[in-house]
């Protein structure tokens, strides 16, 4: 704990399997294709909340739709493929998002 009394970490017995069934379940949605549609709104939600705060403070905002386009785009058949394809165009928002 921090010395505000906030859980830093959690110790769990061995005998614990109940990160089994968290497991498994990721395994699933990426055999479904779930984890790869995650991805993206994650990425997408993320940029679209900084295009908030520009658009609140008055600055440039990002080109929301062709953002949109560009996620949508991406086809992969692993999250790895998804990941490497998304982590470009999150980089370029982030960086246009922080100058």
């Amino acid at each position: 704990m921090t010395q505000r009394g906030k859980p830093i970490a959690m110790l769990k017995s061995i005998d614990d399997d109940s990160h089994v069934k968290t497991r498994v379940c990721q395994y699933e949605a990426l055999k479904n294709g779930k984890g790869v549609d995650v991805a993206k709104r994650l990425v997408f939600s993320k940029i679209e909340s900084q295009n908030l705060v520009l658009r609140k403070q008055g600055l440039r905002q990002f080109d929301m739709l062709t953002v949109k386009r560009s996620v949508e785009r991406i086809e992969a058949d692993s999250l790895n493929g998804v990941g490497l394809s998304l982590l470009p165009l999150e980089g370029q928002c982030s960086n246009r998002y922080f100058s």
